[in-house]
């Protein structure tokens, strides 16, 4: 772990190790079938919701990039209010991806809740057995323990954003392939208001 005694350079090469290694074992986690799973239902969807609170906020703005030129429209939602209003509205062919990093954050339960009311397919970034995964139909346990909290958020944010570039790559790839789609439609991205 991190000690207040570390140099920089002490600090940096903890850093380094930790990521490298939460990052193979992530890897090795993730069963190709989990991953071809979630691939395909992003293929499928009409329109991509993915939510972030607090730590995941930027990861899931960053991610709304990632999706550019596919034929779905990408929604992001950082605030928690727009989040439930947005969930509230949810369709069949509407694809909810949660981001969180201890899957307990009671206002994406929430909206979870409401988008499965409304027979949306839901996929989190969480810890399995948590209640938001418990919430979704399918839960990509990729959220690892580490020796501090420093280290624990640093880590649980690089690996969900490498799952989110490989995620967007592999769509990427789908669309230059010319891989058919579900919901054929133009291009877009929308910006969300919150």
């Amino acid at each position: 772990g991190l000690d207040d005694g570390d140099s920089t350079l002490q600090l940096a090469d903890k850093m380094f190790e930790t990521a490298m290694s939460r990052v193979n074992r992530a890897r090795t986690r993730l069963p190709e079938q989990d991953l071809i799973g979630v691939i395909s239902e992003i293929l499928d969807c009409r329109r991509l919701l993915i939510y972030g609170l607090g730590p995941t906020s930027g990861l899931a703005r960053g991610a709304q990039e990632l999706f550019i030129g596919a034929p779905i429209a990408v929604v992001v939602h950082t605030d928690a209010v727009i989040q439930e209003l947005t969930a509230n509205t949810a369709s069949p062919d509407d694809l909810f991806l949660f981001l969180c990093t201890n899957g307990e954050t009671a206002p994406m339960v929430q909206s979870a809740t409401l988008a499965d009311e409304r027979g949306a397919r839901l996929i989190a970034i969480a810890p399995t057995g948590s209640p938001l995964a418990r919430a979704c139909h399918r839960t990509l346990d990729l959220v690892l323990d580490s020796s501090t909290a420093t280290m624990a958020r640093f880590t649980n944010r690089l690996v969900s954003q490498v799952v989110l570039e490989v995620l967007g790559e592999s769509v990427q790839h789908a669309v230059r392939t010319h891989r058919r789609f579900k919901h054929l439609t133009p291009s877009r991205s929308e910006r969300a208001v919150g």
